[in-house]
């Protein structure tokens, strides 16, 4: 690997901040790249969402960051959906049990600023890892993000993200995450990364379904 790369990235969606760095440590250069914007209220058009996206995938690119994206319609109120998000103990439900996933400590069933939550995730057969999240930026009824403190990523930063609508409540993940160990972390994403992600995020949908759409 020809030029180490580490990211610092702040956002701050809903305050309309983003704030993206990255460093490159070939030929001793470091560049960094610093986006400011204010987003208007919310007149049907969701400007401030698009221009987030556009921005970030302009640098991510260069950061070996991947984006997993998904937006699912359920016919709730914002407080049901709220309620239910917002207790990490749910997160069990909504999960395969046959891909390995376990809590190990959570202070307190309801989501706090600054609440920290260790699992354990199985990698591979018989491979168990912990993995240490905190959730940061709670705006209620509105907005979260977890963001990893250890755990088997380089890098992972979700905001959850839900809006009220016509009938219900649109609710938006957008996952950033990087893989350690380049390149063969590249390698094992197209292999097993990212297939995973993929199916736990479908059996989310398919158990919310179920579950907000008897």
């Amino acid at each position: 690997m020809d030029a180490a790369q580490a990211a610092i990235k702040n956002f701050d969606f809903i305050g309309a901040r983003i704030r993206i760095e990255f460093f490159r440590s070939s030929k001793g250069k470091v560049q960094s790249q610093t986006e400011d914007f204010r987003h208007r209220q919310r007149t049907g058009n969701d400007n401030f969402y698009s221009r987030s996206l556009q921005l970030e995938r302009s640098v991510v690119s260069e950061l070996m960051i991947h984006i997993l994206e998904q937006q699912q319609f359920l016919p709730i109120s914002l407080k049901q959906a709220w309620d239910f998000f917002s207790s990490p103990r749910n997160l069990d439900e909504i999960t395969p049990k046959n891909l390995g996933f376990k809590i190990l400590y959570q202070p307190g069933e309801v989501m706090y600023e600054g609440q920290i939550i260790e699992y354990k995730v199985k990698i591979a057969p018989g491979v168990w890892v912990p993995w240490v999240t905190e959730i940061k930026c709670v705006r209620e009824n509105q907005s979260f993000i977890d963001e990893q403190r250890f755990g088997p990523y380089k890098f992972w930063h979700h905001l959850h993200h839900f809006e009220e609508v016509e009938g219900g409540v649109l609710m938006r993940d957008l996952v950033h995450y990087a893989l350690p160990l380049w390149p063969f972390g590249e390698i094992g994403h197209s292999l097993f990364v990212r297939p995973k992600l993929e199916t736990i995020f479908s059996f989310r949908r398919e158990i919310l379904d179920k579950r907000f759409n008897p």
